[in-house]
């Protein structure tokens, strides 16, 4: 349900950055990624090989780094390799390897991650609680430090709302595995294609 949830608000936020629709219709896709994110957490608490969703992950972001970069105009890494680092951050956590999950840290907010610093932060509210009581509260908390760290507008910071309500949604039926990871480069893609058409036509 966060998925499917999070799957649409995000395609309204990219429809109207290709319909040029303005920032008000962009404001639903700021609850798209914190939802994600829960979603990693979740993923990464229920899968044998965590190594092996990040690797997913970080493919998923090849695939889809190209239409992202075409659609947005922007040169930043998308939201899969976001994605894709959190779950090495919290492989590092739960391993207690602290030196790692520094060195990763640091490497995540140098470099153009998209909500690189805010998920980041999210995240070392998650490994601060280990999933206990009140880990929402400190996850939004972590969104909204990493949403000031790199100047982000309020509009961006009202993610952390997501983070709130996000532990609340129930998970309803599993999605196949094909259609959760195809959803977000096609879209992507689909999206670019029909830009093209309008400009040609």
């Amino acid at each position: 349900m966060q998925y499917m949830i999070g799957a649409g608000l995000m395609l309204i936020d990219h429809i109207a950055i290709v319909a040029e629709l303005g920032a008000v219709w962009r404001v639903p896709g700021r609850f798209a990624y914190p939802l994600f994110l829960w979603g990693v957490v979740n993923g990464f608490l229920c899968c044998r090989v965590p190594l092996r969703y990040a690797l997913r992950l970080l493919v998923l972001g090849l695939v889809a780094q190209q239409f992202f970069e075409l659609m947005t105009g922007c040169q930043v890494m998308n939201v899969c390799f976001t994605s894709s680092w959190a779950v090495l951050l919290l492989m590092s956590g739960f391993g207690r390897n602290y030196w790692v999950l520094a060195a990763l840290l640091v490497f995540g907010l140098v470099i153009p991650l998209d909500y690189g610093a805010p998920a980041g932060l999210a995240i070392l509210g998650f490994l601060f609680m280990g999933a206990g009581v009140g880990v929402c509260w400190l996850m939004a908390l972590g969104w909204l430090l990493g949403s000031v760290l790199v100047a982000s507008p309020v509009w961006m910071s009202i993610g952390a709302l997501a983070l709130l309500v996000g532990e609340m949604i129930p998970y309803g039926p599993m999605l196949p595995k094909w259609l959760r990871y195809g959803f977000y480069p096609v879209h992507l893609g689909g999206l670019v294609l029909v830009r093209w058409l309008v400009e040609w036509f």
